[in-house]
């Protein structure tokens, strides 16, 4: 499998945000909704919704022309190689992931989560580089099992 940036439920459809860490929920910045100011998280929990729901055009548009992803399995692909290889794969996934821990520090987001795949549940981070509302660099660290 392609190391991929993974879906995640972002409490779209949920009320009480259950799949966000309590301090985002405290905040009030969950779910996301149009016209709200855009941190660095805003921006990751676009891309991924994006992903998610293979929104491709939203995708772009939340890349820098300058993306690098890298994970164990992708070396410093770039957007096109990305949206090639890593994005139409969305639907390998068994369910959308669960958002453990999101955090944000001058421009880098750490987003650690859990997902299923063939109905066993992993752990990843997620490290993305974002400026200016886009995301330049997402580098993954696959855990094993949860």
């Amino acid at each position: 499998m392609p190391g991929v940036a993974l879906p995640v439920d972002l409490g779209q459809d949920d009320p009480n945000c259950t799949g966000v860490s309590t301090p985002f929920r405290a905040a009030g910045r969950w779910p996301y909704r149009p016209g709200m100011s855009t941190s660095s998280t805003d921006t990751v929990a676009q891309f991924m919704r994006a992903f998610q729901q293979q929104d491709r055009a939203t995708a772009e548009s939340l890349m820098a022309d300058d993306f690098v992803f890298t994970s164990p399995q992708d070396d410093h692909l770039d957007k096109a190689q990305w949206l090639e290889r890593c994005f139409p794969t969305a639907d390998h996934f068994d369910s959308a992931s669960t958002t453990l821990q999101l955090l944000e520090a001058d421009g880098l987001v750490l987003h650690r989560y859990e997902y299923q795949v063939d109905g066993t549940r992993y752990r990843n981070v997620e490290a993305s580089r974002v400026l200016d509302g886009q995301v330049h660099e997402v580098e993954v660290y696959f855990g094993g099992a949860a």
